[in-house]
């Protein structure tokens, strides 16, 4: 929620509430009474249980359990008469590729709020915003003041460079004799033979290695009191060449060669997961860098049954990326 003032500066954008992520102190706390743990991703953003940058939301069902709400921050602001000239409430869709000053400038000169919004969308679309975008708009008094367009250079050199972009990829991706087979890049690009399949299936493999009874009765025996390492668990998983992901559905599975990337899980993140889930965290649980991931002796050396990992697994909401 961005308020835009009437001021000398010609409407300054101020924002109204403040963002939810796990740099803020206070929701940081309340997650790890949850037993969260954060890291970072390739773009140094923090997230937390390695899935969400914000820690509230009404969806991200997943993490619930690891104490993201939908409980809002609700503050009092009292504008006057003509104080302030509109008020814009979007999505992250926005955020992510707009300052406020951008977008309370681009609403600025529209001739109503309902076109205002769709402008709003429409210049996110075209900086490259992927992520779904809404936008409101709500007139205030002070909506036919005099106002400028502060960042109306700093938008259109952004435009033509996005531009710019666009048609060099569009001339990498044309044909031999200049003409363009599709006119975008696909997003994600999944091979026909993956599957995405509970985990149960690659724990009882992992458990089950070297493990050969004669009868199908002791199978289960055998797997009973089994425990295994965390280190010898993460090397069966990184042999069995099976890779791990949050992701529920294969549509929106992005593959890539690096497993710090993409929908992949690096092995050791997700054992640190599994870790703090049954509460088996250690003194050291300070999450780096996904690349950087490495976890202490004492948590290699933690003994884990399959039961525990079933468990540990099913909440987090893991998925086998299987080919």
């Amino acid at each position: 929620a961005i308020l835009c003032g009437v001021d000398t500066h010609g409407g300054l954008a101020a924002p109204l509430n403040a963002i939810h992520h796990p740099g803020v102190r206070s929701e940081r706390d309340r997650l790890q009474r949850h037993g969260a743990f954060f890291s970072r991703d390739s773009f140094g953003e923090e997230r937390a249980m390695a899935r969400v940058a914000n820690t509230r939301a009404f969806g991200d069902w997943q993490v619930k359990r690891f104490g993201v709400i939908a409980e809002p921050q609700i503050s009092h602001l009292s504008v006057h008469a003509d104080d302030a000239a509109f008020i814009v409430i979007v999505s992250d869709g926005l955020t992510s590729v707009l300052t406020d000053q951008e977008i309370v400038d681009v609403v600025k000169g529209c001739a109503s709020p309902e076109s205002a919004a769709r402008k709003l969308v429409d210049v996110a679309e075209r900086l490259g915003s992927d992520d779904n975008m809404t936008a409101q708009v709500l007139r205030l008094p002070g909506w036919d003041c005099p106002m400028l367009d502060i960042t109306a250079d700093h938008r259109r050199r952004r435009l033509d460079s996005v531009d710019q972009v666009k048609r060099l990829r569009g001339s990498m991706l044309a044909g031999p004799h200049g003409s363009n087979s599709s006119s975008h890049e696909p997003r994600n690009v999944v091979p026909a033979s993956v599957k995405l399949v509970p985990p149960e299936r690659l724990l009882k493999r992992i458990f089950t290695t070297h493990q050969r009874p004669k009868h199908a009765s002791s199978v289960g025996a055998s797997l009973q009191g089994l425990r295994l390492t965390v280190a010898q668990i993460q090397q069966r998983i990184r042999a069995s060449g099976y890779r791990l992901t949050l992701v529920a559905e294969l549509d929106d599975l992005e593959l890539d060669t690096d497993e710090n990337s993409g929908s992949v899980i690096a092995v050791p993140e997700v054992m640190r997961m599994t870790l703090s889930v049954l509460g088996m965290t250690c003194a050291n649980m300070s999450s780096p860098p996904l690349k950087d991931c490495v976890l202490t002796p004492e948590q290699e050396g933690a003994l884990l049954s399959l039961q525990d990992a079933e468990k540990a697994w099913r909440l987090i909401g893991l998925h086998v990326i299987e080919t």
